[in-house]
C-alpha cells in the first residue's frame, strides 16, 4: 500500500518513468531478526537470506546497485 501511494507523487512518478529510480520495500521482524523484501513478480515479501557471506535478494529487488559511470 505504501509503495502504491509513494508512486503517485509527481517527483517519484517522473523518475520511475525515466528509469532513474527504483523502489524497495522491506519488513523487519525484530523478534526473529529476519528481513523480508517485497518481490514485485510474486506480490509477496520473501525472506532475505545469506549464502557464503553475501545477501541474496529476490530477483530484481536488490537494494544495492553498482553503477559504473
Amino acid at each position: 500500500m505504501q509503495l502504491t501511494h509513494v508512486r503517485t507523487h509527481p517527483f517519484v512518478a517522473s523518475r520511475l518513468a525515466a528509469g532513474l529510480l527504483e523502489l524497495h520495500a522491506w519488513v523487519y521482524d525484530i523478534k526473529s531478526g529476519t528481513i523480508k523484501a517485497y518481490d514485485s513478480e510474486s506480490g509477496y515479501f520473501r525472506e532475505i537470506t545469506r549464502a557464503k557471506g553475501n545477501a541474496e535478494f529476490p530477483k530484481g529487488n536488490c537494494p544495492i546497485h553498482d553503477h559504473a559511470d
